[in-house]
């Protein structure tokens, strides 16, 4: 059901801009925006508004005034130029000439030099939409005030020769005349006659398939061998041919298989598309969207893109796995899908979905569960997501050896023990587990590690994995005074190695791999017996840990300092090279860090630190309401 802002007084509506505007730095909302049921930003009356709806003809006068003097943009497109200037006349101002932006051009974040609101504007992307796609045209009087060019883009200022001479230079040198739609010549490229430089040849190729321009020169382009379709335009009539085929020699009743190949050798497809992959064509097209632009010709044939319930960069894994999550977890009694499961051609599932590699969607929603709304995580936690495997296995186990304790009173469990299928003293998501084997490896091979106070609760004798040593201890010890004569301390890089010709070692351990040496001395007990005699050398195994904790409150500070305190630091962020982050931070992967301390027991004993800094560790979001229904993906 779509909710109309009608239902919401002015107060309410006031409220909820004001929230977006301390969330973004702006009232510019999206027409699509609906304020996520669960986030705890928002006010619990609030969720659900579809705030992007604003309509200004069917408010009050009063409501109108009220939104505006809150900074209302009631012109989206306005707001926009207005941004895109601004930041135009900043770069000018920082960098130098617009000619010089690179394409992928971002705004940084944290920069003074910038406005707030400007932070992290695709500034490159826009500037070249401007320039080369007309967008923003009734606009272009403001940017050419900016000393904007928009004369690449007129293309009554080139001749047919012209272009001719232009198109057969490009062909002389990529071997093809389908020039990309973005494609300028540089004003600098020797390769082109010196009045073809700075001509937008992408753009009057894509205007002569418009047949816009130079209608009466068809069969001179034609002789040529000019390309008058696109190679996506091309695609899409390929994939169409290919349908009608399929139908005409399967049925129009039978789907395409997503790893449909068309063989070689089959008459009843033209030659050309013999080798084509068009079930997986056909599934781009129908369930992502692709070739979205040639909609009216592949409707034709049947095939109509899907618009995925869900927005972001993972749309289409959350759509997926919303609906095989369910049937995943009704088969096999839990959420927890292994990393290489594809979901088998049985009756159990849907036909549309058989042999899909399920466990790959599963497998980037975990990577980047940090990055994930905490709408969407909810909504895959309430279907039985699974996000730690480790965890998951460790729940297992636990819940394995206290019914295996009950029924028999000890622990003492043959590694080839199964727990049996059918047997009801176990849970049914118990079935076929190898408890036998998990726990030889919890007591003897060191898995679980974060979990053995807990296993050793139930009764389990846990004896740290034994490593053999690689090398005798001598000559690791002096391998680590020889260190520390070159770098001042005993702190080894893990992949650290000792170069063969490097003669500030001695000869005997030239070639050592110190690091997983000291790593192992470190967390796996290697040579546990020598312990007193390297802490005499000077070297400690705890002392890291203050300076890690501190180094890592220092950037959590400087972080929240510049944005706001529910900014998410996702596993792939790093400290930048700028204010106001200390120089001997820049660099720092605190995202791996911050994941490892939310996710383990990594410097546990400093959450309390972590937490003081702005760090949020336990805040969890309430449940959505039960009126919140998740949308399902069609089924074809």
């Amino acid at each position: 059901m779509v909710w109309s802002t009608k239902r919401y007084g002015s107060d309410e509506i006031v409220r909820a801009l004001l929230t977006y505007k301390a969330q973004h730095g702006n009232v510019e909302v999206p027409a699509d925006f609906e304020v996520s049921p669960g986030d705890i930003r928002w006010d619990r009356f609030l969720w659900g508004m579809p705030l992007g709806q604003l309509n200004k003809d069917k408010l009050s006068a009063e409501a109108v005034q009220r939104l505006s003097e809150v900074g209302m943009v009631w012109s989206m497109e306005e707001f926009t130029v207005d941004q895109i200037l601004r930041a135009l006349k900043t770069y000018k101002t920082v960098k130098g000439p617009l000619e010089i932006m690179h394409p992928q051009y971002t705004v940084p974040y944290g920069s003074k030099t910038w406005d707030r609101d400007l932070w992290g504007m695709r500034l490159g992307s826009a500037l070249r939409d401007i320039l080369f796609y007309d967008r923003f045209r009734a606009y272009r009087s403001r940017f050419e005030s900016l000393g904007m060019r928009f004369d690449h883009c007129d293309v009554s200022q080139y001749t047919f020769d012209m272009v001719k001479q232009a198109l057969e230079t490009y062909q002389a040198i990529n071997d093809t005349l389908d020039v990309a739609a973005s494609y300028v010549i540089d004003r600098g490229d020797a390769a082109y006659a010196e009045n073809l430089r700075g001509m937008n040849l992408g753009h009057i190729v894509a205007r002569i398939r418009e047949q816009a321009v130079f209608v009466e020169h068809v069969k001179e382009l034609e002789a040529m061998g000019f390309p008058f379709k696109s190679k996506y335009q091309l695609e899409a009539e390929q994939i169409c041919e290919g349908v009608r085929c399929y139908r005409r020699f399967f049925g129009d009743r039978v789907s395409i298989p997503y790893r449909y190949v068309i063989p070689k050798d089959m008459e009843a497809f033209p030659r050309d598309l013999w080798g084509f992959a068009l079930g997986q064509k056909v599934n781009h097209v129908c369930k992502r969207g692709v070739l979205r632009q040639y909609l009216p010709l592949l409707k034709e044939v049947g095939l109509e893109s899907s618009l995925l319930p869900y927005e972001g960069p993972f749309a289409y894994e959350m759509t997926v796995v919303l609906t095989l999550l369910p049937v995943f977890q009704q088969l096999h009694g839990h959420g927890c899908v292994p990393k290489d499961f594809s979901v088998p051609a049985t009756e159990d599932w849907p036909k549309e979905w058989h042999r899909y590699r399920l466990g790959q969607d599963i497998t980037v929603l975990r990577k980047y569960r940090a990055m994930m709304p905490v709408v969407d995580r909810l909504r895959l936690e309430n279907e039985g997501m699974v996000w730690s495997l480790e965890n998951f296995e460790a729940d297992q186990v636990r819940r394995g050896l206290t019914t295996f304790k009950s029924i028999h009173n000890n622990v003492v469990i043959a590694k080839s023990f199964v727990i049996p299928h059918g047997d009801t003293q176990w849970g049914r998501d118990l079935w076929g587990l190898r408890l036998g084997s998990a726990v030889y490896d919890i007591c003897h091979n060191g898995h679980m590690r974060s979990h053995r106070t807990e296993f050793m609760a139930l009764g389990l004798d846990i004896k740290d994995a034994a490593v053999k040593p690689s090398h005798p201890f001598e000559l690791v010890c002096e391998a680590l005074k020889a260190h520390k004569a070159q770098f001042g301390s005993f702190k080894v890089h893990r992949r650290f190695v000792i170069d063969a010709e490097d003669t500030a070692y001695p000869k005997a351990v030239r070639g050592m791999k110190l690091g997983e040496i000291v790593r192992s001395m470190r967390f796996e007990a290697l040579y546990a017996d020598r312990r007193d005699e390297l802490k005499a050398m000077g070297i400690s195994f705890t002392e890291d840990d203050e300076p890690s904790a501190e180094r890592i409150c220092d950037a959590l500070r400087c972080f929240y300092q510049i944005n706001p305190p529910n900014k998410t630091i996702g596993p792939n962020f790093f400290v930048p090279k700028q204010a106001p982050y200390p120089k001997d931070l820049w660099g720092l992967a605190l995202g791996q860090r911050v994941f490892k301390i939310r996710n383990s027991t990594y410097l546990a004993d400093y959450r309390d630190r972590f937490e003081a800094a702005g760090l949020r560790l336990d805040a969890k979001a309430p449940p959505p309401d039960d009126e919140v229904v998740v949308v399902r993906y069609p089924r074809r």
